[in-house]
């Protein structure tokens, strides 16, 4: 009885540390970590009407606010990410993108003024995604990714000069920055790994965001009126704004000149589409 007990629990331990092994063996198969460094170039997914407070009166009488279209998402974006194999047809993962939008210039003139404005954009990603791989045994296999992203480090740059008939020229720069931003990224694209290194590849991606950012402060951060400097005479309410969710105005009430303005929060339009182009590594 003894012997068969003792035959019976090392059959039971070998046979536990075989199963095991080769438990351990497949998960190494499959589990991978990957690095991939690219960048692109991204046109406007959608755009946006936005108020510059220019008053246009038409023949007939009609008044209205004058608005142009932008989106600041256009531009260069540069990424970095890191993803894990679960399974032989799925990543999971997180990416890093900086996008860097591109100036946006726009022109108004009247019959006693002329506008010209500046406005672009930056914000950096950080993205947990989830990649779909449709023919991972294969050299070159179709993918689609999807995430929800989180904007930090957001900044917008505007920069208004106004001319006026007599030749009076004034120049005013702000900075809108603070607050988070939220948005979907998705892409579907080509990736290619070497037959002589499988360890190194290559992948090409048409990927989209759609997202908007709204700033909780806004910064004038130059002024000059007929080639002078007069950003030191501006008091702190006419350098500095806070941006509110809710916010109503009280012209009646008197504002401190010591302290920050209140405005309403206003969010600006960042969606994108475009093409990346990237190598990848596999640990």
């Amino acid at each position: 009885m003894y012997l068969k007990i003792k035959l019976s629990f090392r059959f039971l331990t070998k046979t536990r540390l075989i199963f095991c092994s080769t438990l351990f063996k497949v998960h190494l198969s499959i589990a991978q970590t990957f690095l991939t460094l690219g960048g692109g170039y991204s046109l406007p997914w959608a755009v946006q009407d936005v108020p510059d407070g220019n008053i246009v009166v038409f023949d007939d009488g009609t008044r209205m606010i004058d608005v142009y279209k932008y989106s600041l998402g256009q531009g260069k974006n540069y990424a970095l990410s890191a993803a894990h194999r679960i399974s032989k047809s799925l990543d999971v993962g997180c990416s890093v993108v900086y996008v860097d939008g591109r100036e946006t210039t726009r022109t108004v003139a009247g019959t006693n003024f002329e506008v010209n404005s500046k406005t672009e954009g930056s914000m950096l990603w950080i993205t947990p995604t989830v990649k779909i791989n449709l023919l991972n045994e294969r050299s070159l296999s179709p993918f689609i990714r999807f995430g929800i992203g989180i904007g930090v480090l957001g900044k917008i740059w505007v920069e208004n000069e106004d001319i006026t008939s007599f030749g009076n020229l004034s120049v005013t720069q702000r900075r809108l920055s603070n607050g988070l931003a939220y948005g979907v990224h998705s892409g579907i694209g080509l990736a290619y790994t070497f037959k002589k290194d499988k360890r190194w590849g290559m992948f090409i991606e048409m990927s989209s965001i759609n997202a908007s950012y709204g700033p909780k402060r806004g910064e004038a951060v130059a002024r000059i009126k007929d080639n002078i400097d007069v950003f030191s005479t501006l008091t702190t309410s006419q350098k500095i704004t806070i941006y509110k969710n809710s916010y109503i105005r009280n012209d009646t009430a008197p504002s401190d000149p010591d302290k920050p303005g209140f405005a309403a929060r206003r969010f600006y339009q960042f969606s994108s589409i475009g093409l990346n182009l990237g190598a990848s590594y596999r640990l």
